[in-house]
């Protein structure tokens, strides 16, 4: 596989996502945070057949949805956002909007997804406009562009 980031890279591992993330299996679609930088992240995701059947999508030929593919892209600009943050778990990031989604091939399971997400703008102080990719063996498997909005948690 081409990798267009610096391979020599490998900056955060699960325990190190869920400390930043809220998501818990089996809504958990990130593995290994391999590059990231102030408005660029490079994550990865196996797929199992495990984390497919819980959805029943489909029985027989499990494939990964569309809506979770997006899901996984906005668990990683979700990271790329708070990573920094000194109190993470006092923030929480909504998915507000998705400008459009395009999905070109069928996530399988044992397919190895490359997610890359990177911050297009920030419209407001705490609303982000994302772009994301999904590679699969070096082809775009889906990608989508997507708004979220940073809150911070008043408890």
């Amino acid at each position: 596989m081409i990798f267009p980031y610096k391979r020599e890279y490998c900056c955060y591992h699960i325990n190190d996502i869920k400390y930043v993330l809220k998501h818990r299996s089996p809504f958990l679609f990130l593995d290994k945070i391999i590059q990231i930088d102030k408005d660029n992240i490079w994550a990865t995701k196996e797929i199992n057949k495990k984390d497919l059947d819980f959805l029943g999508h489909f029985p027989g030929m499990s494939i990964m949805p569309g809506v979770m593919q997006i899901e996984s892209m906005a668990q990683a600009a979700n990271f790329l956002l708070l990573h920094n943050r000194k109190k993470p778990e006092n923030f929480f990031i909504y998915l507000i909007s998705i400008n459009y989604a395009k999905f070109r091939l069928i996530i399988k399971p044992n397919d190895n997804l490359l997610i890359y997400c990177k911050i297009n703008n920030n419209l407001k102080r705490n609303i982000y406009t994302i772009y994301g990719i999904i590679y699969i063996n070096n082809s775009i498997a889906s990608e989508s562009e997507f708004n979220v909005k940073l809150v911070q948690n008043k408890t």
